[in-house]
């Protein structure tokens, strides 16, 4: 049997998706996660790309909205803890720190819209370490990077079109951890200072300093900065959503002088995990994402619409939760597409099982239609689509909890061809029994 994909779709309802879950990684350890989204033309679907960084393998898969499977790749192209994805002419680029014969070195994968691949893995640079990368591309095609290396991280310009990656030019920054970066006609670059606190830096897209690194956060005002996220309002600024000991901290930053356009606001200071930001649009404001704790875990993904001052539009509190169960989530990963969707993935991880069982673990995938006006109330809870097996050997039993009416299962197979269409009963409950609407088993 192929990767299938189980979709709850609510009909009439804007918001979040129900949370889809894909294949069970039985024995993984979540490392990193990314995600991208790319629209080839304007008549072309919006494909989504997830890559999956574990201990002990990785994986990378494409979905298409309305979010039909493309394809599912245990092996991504090549294996890293943390690769990122960024949107790259019509397809994606993969950028990773790999790792062989005991020598580590920043590498690049092209690949189309539809995940095929199209240029095979480059090798960068060699790196001493090296793990976490972020990076943008800017209106020149260079690839403006962030990567940490042992004691430091490292600000790269790359040129990706010769069969030999060129560094065109790269600066030092005092911090191994905390990056993020985001271009438009300079480089905005957010790293950990030698205080661990954030501070801010900007580049033209020649290299050189136009305005020299200077705080974020002021000493005094919170702890050491855990992990920082960023995104360019449609003025140009820069909104900072900030981590630091278990409180979700928002900074504006005037993105002409790099001077703090508002005192920091805290968004959530019952700890917090980490956190996300993407615009909203071209305006000024701004959509956060974060995990948030429950039983001594992040068990629920908040979320929130803030103003150009950080005020809050619109927060419809946890628009995913686990808590029930005491499931475990761990990191977090968004973008935002050309349709105007807020897309997210993160690993779930079940922690039922005796902590001699290896856990498992299941991509988590779930996206926001931004036609929601923040004056609009969300009524209820989104549906949660469960299973009773996965995988399944002849049928299997799915649960569609927290939902309203209108509600059914579409069954899609690896190529994204809808094979089946199911309703669930008044209680929520939809038995399928793996075949297509032909009859023929899927």
């Amino acid at each position: 049997m192929g990767i299938l994909l189980l979709a709850a779709c609510m009909t009439g309802q804007t918001g979040w998706s129900a949370p889809f879950e894909f294949c069970q990684m039985e024995g993984a350890i979540p490392g990193h996660l990314s995600i991208a989204a790319v629209q080839p033309g304007p008549s072309d679907p919006v494909y989504i790309h997830k890559c999956f960084g574990l201990y002990n393998y990785s994986a990378y898969s494409v979905i298409n909205l309305p979010f039909s499977p493309v394809v599912f790749l245990q092996d991504p192209g090549f294996l890293s803890d943390h690769i990122e994805l960024l949107p790259y002419g019509d397809g994606v680029l993969m950028m990773g720190v790999e790792i062989q014969a005991g020598a580590c070195s920043l590498a690049i994968l092209n690949r189309s819209a539809t995940g095929d691949v199209v240029a095979p893995v480059r090798t960068v640079c060699p790196m001493e370490y090296g793990t976490i990368i972020d990076a943008a591309t800017d209106s020149n095609g260079v690839v403006q990077t962030v990567a940490s290396d042992i004691g430091c991280s490292l600000y790269l310009a790359i040129d990706t079109e010769p069969d030999s990656p060129v560094i065109l030019w790269q600066d030092t920054l005092s911090s191994e951890s905390g990056s993020a970066i985001a271009v438009d006609d300079h480089v905005h670059i957010l790293f950990r200072g030698a205080d661990n606190r954030t501070d801010y830096i900007q580049y033209d897209l020649a290299g050189n300093v136009t305005i020299p690194a200077t705080d974020v956060i002021l000493p005094g005002e919170f702890g050491d900065c855990d992990h920082a996220s960023i995104a360019l309002t449609g003025s140009g600024d820069v909104r900072a959503f900030l981590l630091t000991d278990e409180t979700a901290v928002l900074c504006g930053i005037d993105g002409d002088t790099g001077q703090r356009q508002f005192d920091p606001v805290v968004i959530d200071d019952s700890q917090a995990g980490l956190t996300r930001i993407e615009p909203c649009g071209d305006s000024d404001d701004s959509y956060l994402v974060w995990l948030d704790s429950g039983y001594g875990h992040k068990q629920k993904v908040r979320f929130c619409v803030v103003d150009d001052q950080g005020g809050t539009l619109y927060d419809p509190g946890p628009v995913y939760s686990y808590a029930e169960n005491r499931h475990n989530l761990q990191h977090l990963g968004t973008c935002s597409d050309q349709a105007g969707y807020i897309n997210l993935t993160t690993f779930h991880c079940y922690t039922t099982p005796p902590p001699e069982q290896a856990p498992w673990v299941y991509p988590l995938f779930g996206y926001f239609t931004p036609g929601l006006g923040v004056e609009e109330d969300v009524a209820g809870d989104l549906s949660r689509l469960g299973a009773s097996e996965i995988p399944f050997r002849s049928g299997v039993e799915l649960t569609l909890s927290g939902s309203s009416t209108n509600l059914g299962v579409q069954i899609h197979d690896a190529t994204g061809r809808c094979i089946r269409a199911l309703e669930s009963s008044s209680d929520g409950i939809v038995y399928w029994d793996g075949l297509d609407a032909a009859g023929i088993p899927a």
